[in-house]
Formats: C-alpha cells, structure tokens, sequence
C-alpha cells in the first residue's frame, strides 16, 4: 500500500526538525499554509486531466512514465517495510 508521500515525491527530510527549529524553514509554509497545500495538489491535478483530455503526440509515453513511476514507488515502498520489520526482527534477536 502506498502512502501519500511515496505518490507526490515528497522527501522526509522536508518535514523534520529538532529543538533548533525545523531543518528546511520553507516547509512550514508548505505544510501549514492551506492556499500552498491546495496549490500543490491542483497542478498536478490540472496536469493530469489535461492529459487526459487533450490530445497530443506523446500522450502514451506521458501515461506509460506515470504507471512505471508508480509502480517504482510502490515497490520501494513495499522494500521500506519489511526492511523495517527485519531490522525490528534481528533487534529482537539480538535481545534473547
């Protein structure tokens, strides 16, 4: 299952912090500000049903880069998890 960071290209980095403040300063604005969040899903919105609807010489490709581009994200998702759970597996090993 993908979560919503793995299908907008999101990078964690963008969204830590520590006691110093946030490490990106921009990212407030881009996580708190209503208009910017809106923003950021409605162009990519727009650009999909012009893709959709509109046509043009490479609208295959288009489609073809978007599906493979998923599905990498997807995978690498999937490899995050259960890189995860071994590594909370061998912890537990380690501790007998």
């Amino acid at each position: 299952m993908l979560d919503g960071t793995a299908l907008n290209g999101s990078y964690w980095f963008f969204y830590g912090g520590d006691k110093l403040g946030n490490w990106i300063e921009a990212s407030v604005h881009y996580t708190q500000s209503r208009p910017l969040i809106a923003a950021s899903y409605a162009v990519p919105t727009m650009a999909l049903l012009a893709a959709a609807f509109i046509r043009w010489r490479h609208r295959f490709f288009f489609a073809v880069l978007m599906v493979v581009g998923v599905a990498i994200a997807g995978v690498t998702e999937s490899m995050r998890r259960v890189e995860r759970r071994l590594g909370q597996s061998e912890a537990r090993f380690k501790g007998l």
